[in-house]
């Protein structure tokens, strides 16, 4: 906001907002790929609210059989329960889609403003669509 203050004064050159901008995008994509990866290696929401549900039912869960016993404190062993872990992993999963989606936003706004600048000037060309009307 400053740098498009700054143009619109006459103290700086506009294509000084133009270079900023593209060179704003490389450390963007950098952040962008990794918070692409994460998110594509993480289990979907959903898939992790439903091993989150089945651990905590094996949480508290007894058995009979020595080898379930055995099984069961592999998931009771850490400091947190399993279950806690995996909510933990679905905050960071929204963390990151939420991070996605913000980086998102601009590009989804410029790519707007075009859609909305052809609409306008389909609705000049032809007026019968402004009204819903057939030629």
């Amino acid at each position: 906001m400053i740098l498009v203050g700054l143009s619109i004064a006459g103290i700086i050159p506009g294509a000084l907002i133009g270079a900023w901008i593209l060179l704003g995008l490389i450390p963007l994509g950098y952040v962008f790929k990794f918070l692409k990866e994460a998110s594509e290696k993480l289990p979907t929401r959903s898939q992790l609210k439903a091993y989150t549900t089945w651990l905590y039912e094996l949480e508290r869960m007894g058995f009979s059989s020595p080898l379930l016993k055995e099984k069961h404190q592999l998931i009771l062993t850490n400091k947190e329960s399993a279950s806690q872990l995996f909510k933990q992993l679905d905050r960071l999963g929204m963390w990151i889609d939420n991070r996605l989606n913000i980086l998102y936003i601009p590009f989804n706004l410029f790519l707007d403003r075009f859609a909305v600048d052809e609409a306008i000037s389909d609705m000049d060309k032809y007026p019968w669509k402004r009204n819903g009307q057939n030629p």
